[in-house]
């Protein structure tokens, strides 16, 4: 459930969640108006019914994205850290380290590849190797918090284009509220309105620079380094 909620509900929120402010702001007006308690309360029954379900529905949404990003990126990498790492031309692991780790594959009874093997085969061993060390290493830490940041940058940077479209279209739609409000003459809807166009370009400035794919690469490889390090 961590993973869920930092991995993938808080990217798809980041990317959905612009469209639902003028939504926000429409349900705080309705109350305003004159809704007693029972419209209160069953205002907030509906909210929460619907949050549940869009948790549900946002946690398959970001690993749709994510994984989708993921193969794009490591085939533009050459290969995810763990597995690049560990062929024998890769010079990024010190060759002692290297060394240990494949001696520690070999111990979990895998063959290891020839030096002249094909690419493919040999990252085949290694992915097996590196799955076994996954199951291993289950409930450290380090690696399950590097292994969290990673899925959270990597979902995050699958919802970028998402959240520019989102803050965009609400940008059109907060000023159209904001003047609903103001024929209505309804000062607290206005303000709200005004208030939340604020937070839109906020938004929308935030996702111009946060998720990247040197962020997304750079807790790629932490987490390498956190699983190998678990292990030898």
């Amino acid at each position: 459930m961590l993973y869920d909620t930092q991995a993938r509900i808080i990217p798809a929120i980041a990317g959905w969640g612009p469209s639902w402010i003028p939504w926000g702001i429409l349900a705080v007006y309705v109350y305003l108006s004159g809704g007693g308690t029972l419209d209160a309360v069953a205002t907030l029954a509906a909210l929460g019914t619907g949050g549940g379900v869009a948790s549900i529905m946002l946690v398959g949404e970001g690993r749709k994205r994510g994984w989708a990003l993921q193969e794009e990126l490591w085939a533009k990498w050459g290969g995810p850290p763990t597995t690049r790492w560990l062929r024998y031309e890769d010079e990024t692991l010190d060759p002692l380290r290297k060394v240990r780790l494949h001696e520690w594959i070999r111990r979990q009874g895998i063959e290891l590849p020839d030096r002249d093997a094909p690419q493919d085969e040999g990252d085949g061993t290694w992915e097996v190797g590196v799955a076994r060390m996954r199951s291993t290493t289950r409930g450290s830490a380090p690696v399950e918090s590097t292994n969290r940041l990673y899925g959270y940058r990597r979902n995050l940077l699958g919802y970028r284009r998402l959240g520019w479209t989102q803050a965009a279209i609400s940008l059109i739609a907060m000023p159209l509220t904001a003047f609903v409000g103001d024929w209505t003459g309804n000062e607290t809807w206005t303000d709200g309105a005004l208030l939340g166009l604020l937070g839109l370009v906020a938004w929308g400035w935030w996702w111009r620079g946060a998720p990247s794919e040197e962020k997304v690469k750079e807790a790629a490889e932490e987490y390498a380094r956190q699983l190998f390090e678990a292990v030898v």
